[in-house]
């Protein structure tokens, strides 16, 4: 049959086997060919699969200063086993080891490479999964892998004999048709996303997210991201927090975003549409802001905007959405909100500030409505004092407009 050949610079030889049968082997006894020639500094050698499909029988054992570029693999049947993994991963996942500790891997990437997980043909395994730090990712697809499409973590990236940067760089990825959750963030701490794309995500009975942002080293950039049709939330930022210019939360089965018990989080733009759940959802968030969100046509039972937070800036549009409440804002202090509310037929209240036992206080509050909602009441205030608050506009049907 077919062999497949790893080769050095010069035409030597470092490996060879049966192709579709011995390609992990190969590829493996490659990458450890080029991290044994590295000083492990900020040193990197590449890899080229010259743009050819790759079947995995195994998994590929990414090391410190290896960047595979060009790369398709296939995951064989009822391999059941990651594609992709860093060098000592199953011993690092879940323990915080800092970036001091010679057993992280540091300095690698994954150049214009696609994973092709055959969720069909197999029950677990991720397409990759990443502990470590200043790594580069970019032209990245991960698809169809029966759980996770990407899986990043990482430790503390500082201490005494620190001395690479340890925020890492993914330029563009696409997270489609995995069986849990597209993205999953877990460090290291203010790595940069750049172009996102995550559909389709999660199964009937195994709900996944988009993209989803957790633990004390789950911070992050992203510049933009379109997370759509998961069967769980679009973009779900829980304990890690973010600095996002862009996000596009459409079609999901849950919640478009989700930004939840961090001191810290800001969005500059978030068009939420279509979405079953909640649209924008924010709790246990200390100091934040999504300074635009246009909420659109989404169909949640509940709240379409819930936000319980304790200083938050929001410029927010409503449009088109139905449920019951439409915006429900709990415990602000020290918050300034911007509303404008258009065309939708929330069955309950506009707009809610605050509760019996979380009283807003020192705020200000614009709102400017044309409703058309069955009983017709605009606002409900539970105010401890000190707020300014700005209502212009009509309901049509109104029983009442204040309560």
């Amino acid at each position: 049959g077919n062999k497949i050949f790893a080769k050095k610079r010069d035409g030597s030889l470092i490996a060879e086997g049966v192709a579709g049968r011995d390609d992990a082997r190969v590829i493996n006894r490659a990458i450890t060919y080029v991290n044994g020639q590295l000083n492990h500094g900020l040193e990197r050698g590449i890899i080229f699969g010259n743009g050819l499909r790759y079947y995995l029988e195994n998994t590929i054992t990414l090391k410190t200063g290896v960047t595979l570029k060009d790369f398709v693999f296939w995951v064989k049947d009822g391999v059941n086993k990651d594609a992709i993994k860093t060098e000592n991963f199953d011993s690092l996942t879940g323990t915080d080891t800092p970036v001091t500790n010679s057993s992280v891997p540091h300095s690698f990437g994954l150049i214009n490479v696609a994973v092709y997980g055959n969720r069909a043909n197999n029950t677990s395994g991720s397409g990759v999964k990443i502990y470590g730090y200043a790594f580069i990712l970019d032209g990245l697809a991960a698809k169809q892998c029966p759980e996770h499409g990407l899986w990043c973590e990482c430790g503390y990236c500082s201490g005494s004999g620190y001395s690479i940067p340890g925020e890492s760089r993914i330029g563009s990825i696409w997270a489609v048709g995995n069986g849990k959750c597209g993205i999953v963030h877990k460090g290291p701490n203010d790595t940069v996303y750049g172009y996102v794309v995550t559909y389709g995500n999660g199964a009937v009975g195994t709900p996944g997210h988009g993209m989803y942002i957790t633990g004390k080293r789950g911070n992050c950039d992203i510049r933009y991201i379109h997370s759509y049709g998961n069967k769980e939330d679009g973009v779900h930022v829980d304990g890690g927090f973010i600095n996002a210019l862009y996000i596009e939360a459409e079609s999901n089965e849950g919640k478009g975003l989700v930004l939840k018990n961090h001191w810290y989080n800001t969005v500059d733009h978030l068009f939420a549409y279509n979405n079953k759940d909640v649209a924008l959802y924010v709790t246990g968030v200390q100091y934040g802001s999504v300074n635009f969100a246009l909420i659109k046509n989404n169909r949640a039972s509940g709240n379409t905007v819930y936000i319980k937070a304790h200083k938050f800036f929001s410029n927010i549009i409503c449009y088109g959405n139905s449920g019951t409440d439409l915006c429900n804002f709990d415990y602000l202090t020290f918050s300034k909100i911007n509303l404008i509310l258009l065309g939708n037929t929330n069955t309950g209240k506009a707009v809610i500030l605050g509760t019996a036992d979380n009283k807003i206080l020192s705020n200000i509050i614009d709102v400017q409505a044309s409703l058309s909602n069955t009983n017709g009441r605009l606002m409900e205030i539970h105010s401890n004092g000190r707020n300014i608050i700005k209502v212009r506009g009509s309901t049509y049907n109104a029983t009442k407009d204040w309560d």
